[in-house]
């Protein structure tokens, strides 16, 4: 696939996803794939009561996930980074702005 038509097809794929949690897998493992990651997700949290409402994620290999929450998932540096109040005041940032890449 070219990248042109890869594009187009992410696009098409995420105007089509909102609504639902089946909706947002599609978009959520072409965005995987063409990034060439080996998981894709999106959460939506009420930052004040802890509450997830939403969650679809897409993985190259399903154990991982359960083997990142059995041994990582109370260590994970995004969901207990010091920058987390930026959520509060932006709603969205990029994952960089909680824990830098470096």
């Amino acid at each position: 696939m070219t990248s042109a038509s890869q594009l187009l097809r992410l696009v098409q794929e995420l105007y089509a996803a909102p609504g639902t949690v089946e909706g947002w897998r599609p978009f959520l493992e072409s965005l995987r794939i063409a990034t060439n990651g080996s998981a894709a997700s999106l959460l939506c949290e009420d930052l004040q009561s802890a509450q997830c409402s939403f969650e679809a994620t897409t993985v190259d290999n399903e154990e991982a996930i359960v083997l990142y929450a059995k041994q990582w998932g109370s260590a994970d540096p995004w969901a207990h980074s010091p920058n987390g109040g930026r959520l509060l005041r932006q709603g969205v940032i990029v994952g960089d702005e909680l824990v830098a890449h470096r």
